[in-house]
């Protein structure tokens, strides 16, 4: 297959699960729709924000779930803006809904509590026909970032 997030996971000893999508998949809804053998509550999503000066943030949380964005002002100290799609297109190279927060370059990480209560997460790999699944404990091996209590339901 060769997606560029495996040679990452590979050199990092992490198990992983290419999920195949049957269509494209933006939403959590789009991703229980499109997702064959992937349980919706293991869906987990990259939402990506930016402060008043430019600067990129993006928050890792289960799909289902928004962020209450005081308590992402907290985590970060700036007010935050979602980046539009278009944004998000030109920052990443990539389309939203197959953002993998561990490909992306420049911006801080934070992950929401919540997604530690699951096994197993399922998310975007980079390639807008593949989802990406591995153990939630297993994050820690792949990437720096910082657990912050930030998803409201």
């Amino acid at each position: 297959m060769g997606l560029e997030v495996e040679k990452s996971l590979k050199e990092k000893g992490v198990n992983y699960r290419l999920i195949k999508l049957t269509g494209k998949s933006v939403t959590h809804e789009d991703v229980i729709k499109h997702a064959k053998g992937a349980n919706p509550e293991d869906d987990c999503k990259t939402i990506i924000t930016h402060d008043k000066n430019g600067n990129q943030y993006a928050f890792f949380l289960r799909g289902m779930m928004r962020i209450d964005f005081s308590k992402a002002k907290n985590a970060v100290g700036e007010k935050l803006s979602i980046l539009s799609y278009d944004d998000v297109k030109k920052t990443t190279g990539k389309e939203p809904g197959s953002i993998c927060p561990f490909l992306l370059k420049n911006t801080k990480l934070f992950i929401d509590k919540r997604v530690f209560q699951r096994e197993k997460i399922h998310f975007g790999s980079g390639d807008s026909n593949y989802g990406l699944e591995i153990s939630a404990k297993d994050l820690d091996k792949i990437t720096e970032f910082q657990i912050v209590d930030v998803a409201i339901e």
